[in-house]
């Protein structure tokens, strides 16, 4: 990881995997895959669903209200024609969280 400068946002201490928050902009899941701390946005981009309440395997998340499945680590909607997932890097100082929006396009 490298250095926390301004450009991240401090959410406060790290509980762990499973950790959903608000931002000014956004409600933020923090999740794990392969080992890695992953954030992307918690509200289904087709009807606004609680991406944390649904079924993950494989890298991806399923909403638990109308099946659609997304990619955890790209943000896309794998099932479905909707839009992607806001995407976050994630680090942890401290015990402290931090988050990054990431770029459209940019790899985690």
């Amino acid at each position: 990881m490298g250095m926390i400068d301004s450009s991240w946002m401090k959410i406060g201490a790290f509980l762990g995997p499973g950790m959903v928050f608000d931002t000014p902009d956004d409600e933020v899941w923090i999740t794990e895959v392969n080992g890695a701390l992953l954030g992307i946005s918690n509200i289904c981009t087709h009807k606004l669903g609680p991406l944390n309440e649904g079924g993950q395997r494989n890298g991806s998340v399923e909403c638990p209200w109308h099946g659609y499945v997304f990619d955890l680590s790209s943000g896309v909607c794998t099932s479905h024609k909707c839009a992607n997932l806001r995407r976050y890097q994630v680090a942890v100082q401290d015990g402290i969280l931090y988050l990054k929006e990431r770029m459209r396009g940019e790899n985690i």
